[in-house]
């Protein structure tokens, strides 16, 4: 498993293919043309795909790309790096951009209009999550510490802290209600603790310790992972009951990144047998469908929608984008 990948735990050619599995599936594989690796990072539920793709300077630049295979890439004027991290149903865009100075957040709309913005007193400005309805969150540093923010569709950056006496906090997805999710240290030394932010700004659902939040989806489920040397993956229901879960074979790591409206949690997993990466279905009844684009590849979701995730996958070229979809065969 690459550097890069552990790394992250803690903290256009168009070409399709049928892999074989326990469940229908197919795989569309692509490239930004010329690019040195091409890293989706969202998707919506028309299938467009947002992230970004490192050119031969290893500078970041951002893309979308439509269900038919159609791809357009953009930059922030003036940037240095433009990574996209999450798209909404209509197409809305968000992400960072880096110029001379600092980092600051983006919002690009569908039809190539891009805003800025800055949280207030910022040093550097991560957007994490969009929700439906536009509402944005993330994270930004200042001289005090990393703390939280939440963009209104009006343009106004609340920041906010999740409770402790340390400030450093992550928030990583928002729902459609605008409950967020994400991880915070609440003390020096500590590790991170999950969180749920509610509409009010209050905070609920006490998390254990060494436990990432990282997705939430409209009925308030949660879903991360959890450990330090062995990473294990959860779901948390809106009453707090818990379910801390493994994927067979997978003593090592096994990552959630996102989770659907029904329930289902996407990820990746490291094979302790075969010493291979693939991708993860964990399924509403606590059964798995597991994939990887090919078999010599490893493979990293990073998002899903309905029957469609995406991803990348490293092989012997470099890093390329994936859409994998089930025909809805795996959705229940």
């Amino acid at each position: 498993m690459t550097l890069r990948r552990l790394l992250s735990v803690v903290f256009a050619g168009v070409v399709s293919c049928t892999v074989p599995e326990l469940h229908a599936q197919t795989i569309a594989t692509f490239d930004v043309p010329g690019a040195e690796g091409t890293f989706p990072q969202a998707i919506n539920r028309d299938g467009q795909v947002a992230g970004y793709y490192r050119d031969n300077v290893f500078q970041n630049h951002g893309f979308v790309r439509d269900a038919s295979g159609i791809l357009v890439t953009f930059d922030v004027p003036g940037s240095i790096n433009t990574t996209p991290v999450a798209i909404d149903q209509d197409g809305h865009i968000t992400g960072s951009y880096g110029d001379s100075v600092a980092d600051h957040g983006f919002l690009r709309q569908p039809d190539g209009n891009i805003l800025l913005f800055d949280a207030p007193g910022s040093s550097g400005t991560y957007p994490r999550g969009i929700s439906p309805g536009g509402l944005i969150t993330g994270y930004y540093y200042d001289d005090f510490g990393i703390h939280g923010f939440l963009r209104a569709k009006n343009g106004n950056v609340i920041p906010f802290d999740a409770p402790g006496t340390f400030p450093i906090t992550f928030p990583q997805a928002i729902n459609r209600k605008g409950q967020i999710a994400g991880w915070n240290i609440d003390q020096p030394g500590a590790s991170g603790r999950g969180f749920v932010r509610e509409v009010d700004g209050t905070f609920t659902r006490s998390f254990d310790s060494e436990t990432y939040a990282v997705a939430i989806n409209a009925e308030g489920e949660v879903s991360g992972y959890t450990g330090n040397n062995a990473i294990r993956g959860f779901l948390s229901e809106p009453d707090g009951n818990e379910v801390i879960f493994d994927v067979v074979n997978s003593t090592i790591s096994a990552t959630p990144v996102a989770i659907d409206h029904s329930g289902r949690v996407a990820g990746w997993y490291y094979d302790d047998q075969t010493g291979a990466v693939n991708g993860f279905i964990r399924k509403r009844d606590g059964t798995f469908v597991k994939f990887s684009v090919s078999p010599s590849a490893e493979t990293f979701p990073t998002a899903m929608f309905g029957s469609r995730i995406t991803g990348d996958y490293d092989d012997e070229n470099g890093t390329h984008g994936f859409v994998r979809d089930s025909q809805n065969t795996d959705v229940h």
